[in-house]
């Protein structure tokens, strides 16, 4: 699995954690993405009771080879009845209770069963769904903690922003008591900032709420009560374009988790076809017995006598009233649907390929067009800033650009976070969560 790579990748970092309220000390070491992964594959609960889904797979496995191994049973019979010594060629005259006992070992062995060898081979390629489908919940995991990790940063980034918008609140609020003071200002351009200031300080809490929740989210995804670690800031990282060059589709597909599960279902739904055709085929099986037959009488001891055999015995059905030719064609229609099954899987996962490159292009511009309005927002806010100096502004055209570069700088963090939520799910698509964590490796400091 892929995940051994991670996990060599992170073997030598060490973090601390216990309080949330920490994460805003810039004492703490930063907690990179990787480091994150690390915490999930050693500590994280849902992490650990993926490795619990492969058992049932190997039981059966193990269940169905079984029907090809020799069996080897240990046996003890006994019985008592009343007999003519003279039956038994002993000496003694009238009846006595005896006891007849036969123990032994007996031996099975199957020496031509098809029908097993299907059942086996359909059994081991459950094993191989099983190993995928683990793959794909610890995939989806990865990408639930990436999820909770950019929430954090969102947030973090959100209120850092909100911080900023309170400062330039209360310079517009004290801009505009300095106009009315001096007669040239209005009541309204004060009160449209105390607006801006209530509305930023509703929003701050608002934030705040919903970036403690994430830190909590995080931290349960994670497997801990608290996690004590500074994030770095949400930035954005434009995604190299050795990874968006054009490649073979069908190609790529082979990596994920669900199109490698889909052509083991395939294969396991066509053996068990076969199992079902077969059952109504001879069996061929080797036998074995050996072991005593031992008489106890009241007065005459104890004896035993060694016997054994062995041989081949065949085994096959004369009449099972349309029993198996019944398995075979539920058998057959289950084969039918695997084999769509897996043709949509297929066909679903080129298209989620497709719509994450897509979706990775259409963000980036978004990114591009925010990072635009930012320095058109800045620009404003410096001639309005002038007109100020030069006592020609007015209230309206402060807190309008106040509030144009505040909605810039929103739209840019929705922007780096929604590119890089398109990044994790470009590469979930591709069935290589892990390269995602390849970028980060040439980034952090602390390696």
């Amino acid at each position: 699995m892929y995940y051994f790579f991670i996990t060599f990748i992170l073997i030598f970092e060490t973090f601390f954690c216990s309080t949330a309220t920490a994460l805003e000390s810039g004492e703490l070491s930063v907690f990179t993405k990787r480091r994150a992964l690390k915490l999930l594959i050693n500590h994280g609960y849902r992490w650990k009771q993926t490795g619990t889904l492969a058992l049932d797979a190997e039981a059966k496995t193990r269940e169905a080879r079984s029907a090809l191994l020799p069996h080897i049973k240990f046996y003890a019979r006994e019985f008592g009845a009343n007999v003519h010594p003279g039956e038994l060629g002993l000496s003694s005259l009238g009846y006595s209770a005896v006891i007849v006992g036969t123990y032994g070992v007996n031996l099975e062995m199957s020496l031509i069963d098809l029908a097993s060898s299907a059942r086996l081979n359909a059994a081991r390629e459950n094993e191989k769904i099983s190993a995928s489908n683990i793959d794909q919940y610890r995939s989806d995991l990865i990408t639930l903690m990436l999820y909770q990790y950019l929430n954090v940063q969102k947030f973090r980034s959100n209120l850092d922003v909100i911080a900023a918008n309170i400062t330039r609140d209360n310079e517009l609020i004290r801009f505009a008591e300095q106009r009315l003071h001096s007669g040239m200002g209005v009541e309204l351009d004060r009160t449209r900032a105390k607006g801006l200031l209530a509305k930023d300080q509703y929003r701050q809490i608002e934030i705040r709420s919903q970036w403690v929740k994430s830190c909590d989210e995080l931290s349960a995804t994670l497997g801990e009560e608290h996690l004590s670690c500074t994030l770095p800031p949400l930035k954005l990282e434009l995604l190299p374009k050795k990874y968006l060059q054009s490649r073979d589709i069908n190609k790529i597909i082979e990596n994920r988790p669900d199109v490698k599960a889909s052509r083991s279902m395939t294969v396991a739904a066509d053996e068990m076809k076969k199992f079902a055709e077969r059952e109504s085929l001879p069996k061929f099986q080797l036998y074995g017995q050996m072991g005593s037959v031992g008489v106890a009488g009241q007065v005459f001891g104890v004896s035993g006598v060694f016997s054994g055999l062995g041989g081949v015995q065949i085994v096959f059905p004369i009449y099972d009233g349309g029993l198996n030719s019944g398995k075979a064609q539920a058998e057959k229609v289950k084969a039918i649907q695997a084999e769509l099954q897996e043709k949509q899987v297929d066909l679903d996962a080129k298209f989620q390929i497709s719509q994450s490159l897509s979706q990775l292009k259409d963000v980036q511009a978004v990114v591009s067009l925010s990072n635009q309005n930012i320095e058109i927002a800045k620009e404003e806010l410096y001639f309005a800033k002038r007109k100020k100096q030069l006592g020609s502004a007015s209230g309206l055209e402060m807190s309008n650009a106040h509030v144009n570069l505040a909605n810039a700088y929103d739209m840019n963090i929705q922007g780096i976070y929604a590119y890089e939520m398109a990044k994790v799910l470009f590469f979930k698509s591709t069935g290589q969560i892990n390269k995602y964590f390849e970028l980060e490796l040439k980034k952090d400091p602390h390696d």
